[in-house]
């Protein structure tokens, strides 16, 4: 097992953007999106540039926004998350299976057909049929016949 060689930011500034992140999620839970959206977005604001060179919190607040994009009423900024998404998980070319599923799901239930199959068109050729399991089998169908 390889060992994660990117550093973790200073436990002064985790406690802040763990803080927000909690905030972040308590507010999605009760129905408050766009509030939810502002936390996310203070806490990523914290993060030092560049953002891609920190363990953890980058990836995690970028996925989380795009998995929750359609809760937190954010369809509007998605392309946005996405490309923060896309950065801090090393997928500027947006070949990685993981990362398209994710923009795929987002971008369908936002409404963007043509781009979410273009994603899932990915999936099918960098990751193959297996990684359309559980709640992204329907994708399946989309991937291979458009």
């Amino acid at each position: 097992m390889i060992a994660n060689r990117k550093p973790e930011m200073p436990a002064s500034l985790v406690s802040e953007v763990e803080a927000l992140m909690k905030k972040s999620g308590e507010a999605r839970r009760a129905g408050r999106g766009r509030a939810s959206l502002e936390f996310s977005e203070e806490a990523w604001s914290l993060i030092p540039d560049p953002k891609t060179e920190w363990n953890f919190y980058p990836q995690t607040i970028s996925r989380g926004v795009v998995e929750t994009v359609k809760e937190r009423e954010a369809c509007d900024v998605l392309d946005l998350w996405l490309d923060r998404m896309y950065q801090t998980h090393f997928d500027p070319e947006h070949i990685d299976p993981y990362t398209n599923m994710v923009a795929g799901h987002a971008l369908f239930r936002c409404g963007r057909r043509e781009d979410a199959v273009a994603a899932f068109k990915r999936v099918l050729k960098y990751g193959g049929p297996g990684h359309f399991s559980g709640e992204y089998r329907p994708y399946l169908d989309l991937a291979e016949k458009g």
